[in-house]
This record gives C-alpha cells, structure tokens and sequence, in this order.
C-alpha cells in the first residue's frame, strides 16, 4: 500500500507541474504577449497592466478563433 501512495503522489505532482507549466507559457507568452503587443501598438506612450494585456489577448485570440471557425464553416457548405 505506500507503494500506491507513494507513486501516486509523485504522479501527481508531476501532473500539477506539467499542467502549471502549460499554463503559465499559454497565459503568460501567448495571451499577455499578444495584448501587450497589441496595446504598445495603440498607445506606445503608455505601459499597460498585467490585466488590460490579459483582456485584449484574450479577445483577440477569441476573435481569431471566431473569424476562422466563419471561414471554415462558409468554405465547407
């Protein structure tokens, strides 16, 4: 039985690290890295926050996917 408990601890953790890892990259580089770029583009005289870059990523990778769902959808009828 500490066999069990043992491996899956160590499972475990490295799941929640695997997972913390993709999760930090993915917010931090895609989403933030998008929203900053996009908000020095608009107001270069400004620094934007950590949430102004998150939300207008967030939007701008929402609206991407939008546009490419329309686009595949109008092609395949």
């Amino acid at each position: 039985m500490p066999i069990d408990e043992v491996t899956g601890s160590v499972v475990g953790g490295i799941l929640r690290l695997v997972a913390w890892l993709f999760f930090d990259v993915f917010i931090e580089i895609v989403i933030q890295g998008t929203g900053y770029r996009i908000l020095r583009w608009v107001r270069p005289e400004k620094t934007p926050s950590d949430a102004a870059c998150t939300l207008v990523g967030l939007v701008f990778w929402l609206a991407i996917a939008a546009a490419t769902f329309a686009v595949v959808r109008a092609t395949l009828r």
